[in-house]
């Protein structure tokens, strides 16, 4: 069956072969045939005779620029290649240390206590002061509060001296914190060589002092 057009459709192929043709003509304008380059030569009084090594020679060079066209595209593809297996990897792995610690550090400035109590090793009730002649081993238990599950904290504890010089520290690395109201202690000795007066025994967490307790040693 024959194919009709609309009028809009025959405007259309009109205006399509309007610009080939002025594409086709501008092409003649441009370019020459090899009658009209030889007719150039001869005017030029240069050898006719040398017109196809002439273009031989355009002909290799219009290769050697599409072979480093394509040797830049494969360096190009080649570079962007390493970017994405191993730089974006890297920038994306450090964006996640920096929100994991960053995420982490929130949570360790929200942990607080809910209680605190000086015991003895041989005793399980609060103590507030301690005889030094007995050799008693001091515990500071503290139950911490918001304690960020799936994590271990760094803890550390000084035991003050009257005089505010440390007597003893602590440190130690909790297990796997797999609740969100997490017990931890310290432990000090306080033996006849302790001197009296008034103590002081502080937690960290991190380096953060979330806890302190005072006692009398006597």
């Amino acid at each position: 069956m024959e194919k009709r057009l609309t009028q809009t459709q025959l405007a259309q192929v009109v205006a399509e072969v309007t610009r080939l043709s002025q594409e086709r003509e501008n092409h003649n304008l441009t370019t020459l045939g090899k009658d009209q380059v030889e007719s150039v030569l001869k005017e030029l009084n240069l050898p006719v005779d040398l017109l196809d090594d002439a273009m031989h020679q355009l002909q290799v060079q219009d290769q050697q620029k599409s072979a480093q066209k394509r040797r830049q595209l494969v360096i190009a593809g080649i570079v962007a290649a390493i970017f994405l297996f191993f730089v974006v990897p890297s920038v994306v792995g450090v964006y996640f240390y920096v929100s994991s610690r960053s995420r982490l550090e929130k949570q360790m400035s929200e942990i607080t206590t809910s209680k605190s109590t000086l015991v003895t090793a041989t005793n399980a009730n609060e103590v507030n002061s301690v005889n030094r002649q007995e050799n008693s081993e001091l515990r500071y238990k503290v139950t911490l509060q918001n304690a960020p599950v799936g994590e271990k904290l760094s803890m550390s504890c000084n035991w003050y001296t009257p005089s505010g010089t440390i007597a003893n520290q602590n440190s130690w690395k909790t297990k796997t914190v797999d609740r969100a109201v997490w017990p931890t202690e310290c432990k000090c000795k306080i033996d006849p060589s302790s001197p009296v007066g008034e103590w002081k025994v502080e937690m960290l967490i991190e380096g953060r002092t979330i806890s302190t307790e005072v006692f009398r040693v006597e």
